[in-house]
């Protein structure tokens, strides 16, 4: 059993605070959400999505700005949530370009799948690094999310890493690598077209347990309640 990312959709609004994104899940995945705004440092964010049931959480590794002023960029997951047709992320105000990408996984820990998360920035670049990881848990899948402070045509694929298809728009890009082994201070490196104002967010989930005991939210129990 290993870690899937079943798919990939986005979306972006040139001129708001929110942003929703189309995706029709199921029942038992995770997902997992990765938004920018353009106005400022301070904005927060607000997760939902349609099913109105479970929380989304934060990657440890918080907020994380380009250039310090002008954007904030996030990353979120749910696990175990029930299937769902819509994910929207709200920050707190703006009239900005707000993107969005969501991931839909299997075979993601039930309950805690967060393992480790790092953030980097940089004010002015065509390519950034994020930050180093280091994992605790063997099986897990790899997940950089990087932003930029103008339109980009991104560099490509990192090597090693899988960029699902619909993982990006013009200012966000998304790619991923499902490991087995502890991984010990990695990072990955993306380009853009033009220097702009970049951030990143790296983050290990980890895999559900094979054999072990249901959480109290699988949707096994909840099939069977």
């Amino acid at each position: 059993m290993a870690i899937t990312v079943l798919q990939a959709q986005n979306n972006r609004q040139a001129a708001s605070n929110a942003v929703t994104v189309t995706i029709s899940t199921t029942l038992g995945s995770a997902l997992v959400a990765w938004s920018r705004q353009g106005l400022n440092n301070t904005n927060t964010v607000t997760m939902s999505d349609s099913s109105g049931t479970g929380t989304w959480v934060q990657t440890a590794s918080g907020y994380v700005s380009g250039d310090n002023s002008t954007n904030r960029h996030a990353m979120w997951y749910k696990a175990n949530s029930d299937a769902v047709t819509s994910v929207t992320c709200t920050w707190t105000a703006g009239s900005q370009p707000t993107e969005l990408v969501v991931l839909e996984l299997s075979d993601v820990h039930l309950a805690t799948p967060h393992d480790a998360s790092v953030n980097s920035q940089a004010p002015a670049t065509t390519s950034l690094t994020t930050g180093n990881l280091t994992t605790t848990v063997n099986d897990t899948i790899l997940i950089a999310g990087w932003g930029a402070g103008a339109d980009q045509t991104w560099g490509g694929n990192p090597a090693g890493y899988t960029f699902p298809t619909n993982g990006s728009t013009v200012r966000v890009y998304v790619a991923y690598k499902v490991v087995s082994a502890i991984q010990s201070a990695v990072n990955v490196t993306q380009t853009d077209s033009a220097s702009a104002s970049m951030a990143s967010v790296f983050v290990a989930l980890a895999e559900v347990i094979p054999g072990g005991p249901l959480q109290p939210s699988s949707p096994y129990l909840r099939m069977i309640h």
